[in-house]
């Protein structure tokens, strides 16, 4: 399968214990995929590398351009994620190209908590993500 989407899972160390950024989606995201989380991501743009689409799709969602990266890619289907440590506070944006928002806030979330309650298809990519976490933590 191609990849077409890239995006990164972001984590933050609060008091020792990594939390991962969950993007609150919309109601109609939620209710289709049955859940509430989403990470930053989002297409590939045509001549656009997955790793440049990734980080484009993470500012343009919540404002942080990540700089740590730990690893990656994960490929699961048409999805390549990495994973990046910030200190960086989030801030929900709306899409530059429709104007439109895409997500109704953030929380950060211990890994086991987003994997219950991120949208379905994403649990395979925070399960890779958390096994990656422990090891580095």
């Amino acid at each position: 399968m191609k990849v077409t989407a890239a995006g990164i899972v972001l984590y933050r160390v609060f008091q020792g214990k990594p939390k991962i950024l969950g993007l609150v989606a919309l109601p109609e995201f939620q209710t289709h995929n049955s859940g509430i989380y989403d990470i930053p991501k989002g297409r590939i743009d045509p001549g656009e590398k997955p790793f440049d689409a990734a980080v484009r799709e993470c500012y343009e969602e919540c404002g942080i351009t990540p700089t740590r990266f730990k690893c990656g890619p994960n490929i699961d289907g048409p999805l390549a994620t990495w994973l990046a440590e910030t200190s960086g506070s989030p801030t929900i944006c709306v899409n530059p190209v429709t104007g439109q928002q895409e997500h109704l806030g953030y929380k950060w979330l211990e890994p086991d908590d987003i994997i219950a309650n991120c949208l379905d298809y994403l649990k395979p990519t925070l399960e890779w993500a958390k096994s990656e976490i422990c090891k580095l933590h």
